[in-house]
């Protein structure tokens, strides 16, 4: 998935990171199943290195620290810690850890807390978009 680069935030760019974040839930377990170790942990764990990080950093520090999309940063940062978290897991071979801490509370409800971040910003910038048209 490819976020766009810019000032303005769109659905498609909230899309995107909503999607390419589930993938990478799935892209866990899966590995966990699987019994795969070869994931870039130190990849995972970093909020900068995903298309959506990429994106939001490359924004003006202004606009990062407005407050919806500083929380969305926080929560981001968050999730990326506790997938890099859960990839180290099953790096080391710790593949039942990693699929409890995957189907936990903790992680559904970090996942969740992220999409209703993004899509609260998705509908800021909408209800933003029709005010200025």
């Amino acid at each position: 998935m490819t976020i766009r680069t810019g000032a303005k935030i769109d659905a498609a760019q909230i899309d995107a990171a909503l999607a390419a974040h589930a993938e990478w839930k799935n892209r866990l377990s899966k590995a966990a199943t699987d019994k795969n170790r070869d994931l870039p942990v130190g990849t995972i764990c970093r909020d900068d290195r995903c298309a959506f990080g990429e994106w939001f950093y490359a924004r003006p520090k202004v606009d990062q620290l407005q407050p919806c999309p500083h929380h969305v940063r926080r929560l981001h940062a968050a999730f990326h810690m506790m997938a890099g978290n859960i990839a180290l897991d099953i790096a080391v071979g710790d593949f039942q850890v990693a699929l409890d801490k995957i189907h936990s509370a903790n992680f559904r409800r970090m996942s969740d807390d992220l999409a209703t971040a993004l899509s609260a910003w998705k509908s800021m910038d909408d209800a933003q978009g029709r005010r200025s048209a």
